[in-house]
Order: C-alpha cells, then sequence, then structure tokens
C-alpha cells in the first residue's frame, strides 16, 4: 500500500516510519509533509493507497487536506494526541485514528482494516458524511468494524451496548448487532447531541425510541420492541431530561 504520512512533528514522524517498516510489510511510505499545502501535494504527486494525517498541524488542520480534494481514492488514519478528535475523525469516515504515542498493536490493525477494503467502495457516502460535517449536522455516521465500515442511519440506531474496548449496535431491524472496534465513551462523545443519552455504565440509548420510563427498582427504561434496559442512579437526570426535551417539541 503506497502510503503518505502528514505530520509535523519529526520525532512522530520517525516513530511511525519505524513502526510501519517493523510492524506493516504491507506499507511502503512514498513521501512525508508537514503541512496541509505539501500534504495535497505529495498526494497529488504519488496517489497513494493510505494516508496517515496528523489533525492539528502548525499550519492548519489535517481535515483541510481532505476538503482540498473532493475526488479521493486513498484511505485516512488520523493520528492525534487529543482524544476529542475522534468525533472529527468519525465525521470524517475516517477508516480508523490512533492516540500518540502510537501503540504498535493498534497501528497493525488500523493497517489491517484498510488493506481489508477499498475506500472506493463508498464515495457518495463518504461525500455526504464530509458535507454534514461542514453544515454542522449529523444523519448518518461511519463506524469501524473488524472488516471495514459500516454505515447507519442515526434513526435506525435502537441503543449501543458496550463490551469491554468494543460496543454493540442494535438497530430496529433485525439485522445482527454490528460488533465495532470503539469504546462506549466514543460514541458518547459523538452522539449525545443527537438525541442519545447516556443511561448506564454500559448502554447508550436513542432516545427517540423510548415508549416508557419505570421508576421502580431503580429505574427501567423500555424501548420499542420490548427493551427493557437499567438506568443508573447517576443518569436518571440526564434521561428524564432529555426525555423532557423530546415530550416539549411534540
Amino acid at each position: 500500500m503506497k502510503t503518505v504520512i502528514i505530520e509535523d512533528e519529526e520525532n512522530a514522524q520517525r516513530l511511525l516510519i519505524k513502526h510501519l517498516k517493523r510492524y506493516c510489510k504491507q506499507v511502503e511510505v512514498v513521501a512525508t509533509a508537514s503541512t496541509p499545502l505539501e500534504g495535497v501535494k505529495m498526494i497529488n504527486q504519488h496517489e497513494p493507497e493510505l494516508i496517515f494525517l496528523d489533525v492539528e498541524l502548525q499550519q492548519g488542520k489535517g481535515f483541510e487536506v481532505l476538503e482540498a480534494l473532493p475526488n479521493r481514492t486513498f484511505q485516512t488514519i488520523f493520528t492525534t494526541a487529543h482524544n476529542k478528535y475522534a468525533v472529527e475523525a468519525f465525521r470524517f469516515q475516517a477508516a480508523d485514528y490512533l492516540l500518540k504515542p502510537i501503540d504498535p498493536e493498534e497501528l497493525v490493525e488500523a493497517v489491517d482494516r484498510c488493506a481489508a477494503r477499498s475506500q472506493k467502495e463508498h464515495p457518495r457516502e463518504y461525500e455526504e458524511l464530509i458535507q454534514e460535517y461542514r453544515n454542522g449536522s449529523i444523519s448518518k455516521i461511519a463506524v469501524p468494524t473488524r472488516y471495514g465500515l459500516a454505515y447507519l442511519w442515526l434513526k435506525d440506531i435502537h441503543y449501543i451496548k458496550s463490551d469491554g474496548n468494543y460496543c454493540c449496535i442494535h438497530l430496529l431491524s433485525d439485522k445482527k448487532p454490528i460488533l465495532v472496534t470503539r469504546n462506549l465513551k466514543s460514541f458518547d462523545d459523538l452522539l449525545k447531541s443527537k438525541g442519545f443519552v447516556r443511561i448506564h455504565q454500559s448502554h447508550i440509548i436513542n432516545a427517540i425510541h423510548v415508549e416508557e420510563y419505570n421508576r421502580s427498582d431503580g429505574g427501567f427504561v423500555f424501548l420499542s420492541g420490548n427493551i427493557q434496559l437499567e438506568v443508573s442512579k447517576r443518569n436518571r437526570a440526564l434521561l428524564l431530561a432529555s426525555l423532557g426535551s423530546i415530550s416539549e417539541t411534540l
């Protein structure tokens, strides 16, 4: 996989190249850049299949590279020292994102996911997500799975259940839950302003699908489809506030 690295920290760039040479034999680093402008130039020149893109560059943000290249045929792995940028990485349909200092095992997993799929498979969805990010709204998200990306409408998400460092996304349909390589906090950060509520350490629900809240025995919420989930005392007020805001809009 021809690869371009866009990273303005020299030590971080060297370490990433070292890890790729040692652990990811299928990757060939053909160019590096330290600014968005240089990054766009290197991508146009080398036509890579994969780029590693630092989110926070001294002369701009990594997202500017993607916006400058509307006809993308490469996949993107964001690198960042700040977990808050995971939200933007989701919105930009990154194949993955890696927190610095980069863990070799996580690096290998991210590269393997990119090798297993092609960015060309979903160009339309990619552009939809970019446009929604620019407009400050999200109606659809791309979530990383073991085999690539799954594209989901928010309205179709029933609830999300934590499974250690993974999550299971349960949909309204009878489809099998989707196992996603992200923890529950990542989804809480991404979706809490979009009508989703964390009701428990293990669950996030889509509040539009709530049919009943029962205060007995600490509290339970009933979702459509006869789904019953426990509400923790710590999150009860958050749930009630969310349900209240929904009722006010009806």
